[in-house]
């Protein structure tokens, strides 16, 4: 398991790689890890977004994220456990919509599927998580799906 406080760095690495970016030439100048670079998407300029990942080093939870291998759990190219349970797929009241919702998201940047998860992890309230993500999503200037507007 990683704690919390190394996971938010592990994290910090993934989502500049997840988002589709190159690393950066050798003898570049690297951007400090808690900052978006240029190249990352947009989601990640959302102050919701960001507030939700650095939540992360708040909570008193063992969690861990992971490359996604069993195409049962997890979102994206991730998975995120929570005191060793995956978080996604969700169930219970609401939660459909979110799946569509953060299925459509993933498809098109893999990120979302990591924010998404990130979202319901904590509490796992569904309503609450389509509500984060719909806010990263207008937040980052992206349209939202039209399996989230419809949920919503």
């Amino acid at each position: 398991m990683i704690r919390t406080r190394v996971f938010a760095l592990v994290l910090s690495v993934c989502l500049s790689g997840c988002g589709g970016s190159t690393p950066p030439p050798e003898g570049a100048q690297s951007q400090p890890k808690g900052e978006p670079t240029a190249e990352q998407g947009g989601q990640l300029r959302s102050p919701t977004a960001r507030e939700l990942l650095h939540e992360l080093d708040t909570w008193e939870a063992q969690v861990e994220i992971a490359q996604r291998t069993d195409p049962s759990v997890g979102l994206g190219d991730s998975v995120v456990r929570v005191e060793g349970e995956p978080v996604w797929p969700p169930a219970g009241e609401q939660c459909l919509g979110l799946v569509r919702c953060c299925e459509q998201l993933a498809g098109k940047d893999p990120v979302f599927g990591l924010l998404c998860q990130l979202s319901i992890a904590k509490d796992g309230s569904c309503d609450r998580g389509l509500k984060k993500v719909a806010t990263i999503v207008v937040e980052a200037e992206m349209q939202l799906p039209e399996a989230c507007v419809e949920s919503l």
